[in-house]
């Protein structure tokens, strides 16, 4: 059935852009194959909840994108990595010619955290922090619109569920939005000031849970910080604030993300908070942002790299947990398409005093 329902929303995504502009077929299609497989392995010091020792395929993506007429393009992406399941990764269609910007329909990424947006092939760290593992929605079904200049971007987005899950009743409705500043972005350095919001109305999808695993899936590594399923929520709210800066081969990178749960039939609101600072040093090289994110990081470079991260999850009633991770990590960027990492990661659950270490590495290519 997922199979089914996958391929029936690229069915639906590519025949909305066929009724929108039949003529651009015409006009030569071009499809350029790509992908990226990420290989993992993971070594834990348990303390107080077991961790397994393991290896995980994390991504085995294949797709295609293109152009097909003037102004519009596609790209569709699945993933057979993460425990033998395939899943809709980008299924959309966008179009240039409508205003400065790119309109996009189909499923991408909800306008929401630096951290997340940055690709997994140029992500710091093996995982991303703890606070954009809980509180980014990644990617949904639904229209966006984005456009950057040099100094400053936007992106907003209407949408509802993922394309792999199912729902009964009324689905979810969101609405999100991203603006970003840059005061300097030149040959001197680069620096990025952000702010992102997310309103979602849950309909009768009525309960939402936010939890993290210890930033290492290889093993299958439980999470020590979860809400559990939270009831008789009408709506979420997301706050994210952004803060980046990068010079030569120096670059430094800071979140916060809260989130606020409306709840319904007398029960009280909750919210939640998280941030992480990380910063690293690339020998031999420097990264690259574009577009309101980081991108790669030069051919042959050596990379060091540091992050703390926090996550709270505790208020009124409702105990997920407190946790704190710092992370090390050390990248090599042998190509321009394939890099190994290794992170050293020390957990701190503070309701527990749960404090396990692993050490985690990944090598990885992308075409």
């Amino acid at each position: 059935m997922n199979a089914l329902r996958t391929c029936g929303v690229a069915a639906a995504v590519a025949g909305l852009g066929m009724a929108l502009s039949l003529p651009a077929f015409a006009q030569s299609p071009t499809v350029n194959v790509g992908g990226r497989i990420h290989l993992d392995a993971a070594k834990y010091n348990d303390d107080i909840v077991p961790l397994n020792d393991g290896v995980l395929v994390r991504r085995a993506r294949l797709g295609a994108n293109g152009r097909f007429g003037d102004g519009w393009g596609y790209k569709v992406e699945w993933d057979f990595g993460g425990g033998g399941t395939t899943s809709a990764n980008d299924l959309f269609i966008s179009y240039d010619n409508l205003g400065p910007g790119q309109v996009k329909i189909g499923q991408f990424k909800v306008p929401f955290g630096l951290n997340e947006l940055t690709s997994s092939n140029a992500i710091m760290f093996i995982e991303r922090s703890l606070g954009t593992e809980a509180f980014a929605d990644s990617r949904r079904l639904g229209v966006g619109y984005e456009h950057f200049e040099s100094n400053y971007g936007y992106q907003a987005m209407v949408y509802s569920r993922n394309a792999n899950q199912s729902t009964t009743g009324d689905e979810p409705l969101g609405v999100a939005g991203r603006f970003v500043f840059n005061p300097m972005n030149d040959d001197n350095g680069m620096v990025h000031l952000g702010i992102a919001m997310a309103y979602e109305s849950t309909d009768d999808a009525d309960a939402v849970r936010f939890r993290a695993r210890p930033e290492s899936r290889a093993g299958g590594s439980p999470r020590l910080v979860d809400t559990g399923s939270i009831t008789d929520v009408s709506s979420t709210l997301k706050l994210g604030l952004e803060a980046a800066w990068m010079s030569g081969p120096f670059s430094l990178e800071g979140e916060y993300m809260r989130t606020e749960a409306s709840r319904s039939a007398g029960n009280s609101d909750v919210d939640f908070s998280a941030f992480h600072i990380q910063g690293s040093y690339v020998l031999g090289g420097q990264r690259s942002y574009r577009g309101g994110r980081f991108r790669g990081v030069t051919a042959g470079a050596w990379e060091l790299g540091l992050r703390y991260s926090w996550l709270d999850l505790n208020d009124g009633v409702i105990a997920g947990g407190e946790q704190s991770n710092v992370t090390f990590a050390v990248n090599y960027y042998a190509t321009r398409n394939i890099r190994f990492m290794g992170n050293i990661i020390r957990v701190d659950q503070d309701d527990t005093g749960d404090k396990p270490w692993a050490f985690a590495l990944r090598g990885q290519v992308s075409f």
